[in-house]
């Protein structure tokens, strides 16, 4: 998914996504389609901020 960085809509999918990731479920998918535990350090399991627009 491609946003804007200061798009509300942006924020929202992003507040999903770390939902998704402190629920396990997005380390789960990566572990059924790819057959090997995430690592912890990835952004696959690691909630980052989102990047900030550069003024």
């Amino acid at each position: 998914m491609m946003f804007a960085k200061d798009s509300e809509l942006a924020t929202k999918a992003n507040d999903v996504l770390t939902t998704l990731k402190n629920e396990g479920f997005i380390a789960e998918l990566h572990e059924k389609w790819f057959g090997t535990e995430a690592e912890a350090t990835t952004s696959t399991v690691e909630v980052r901020d989102m990047p900030k627009p550069k003024s």
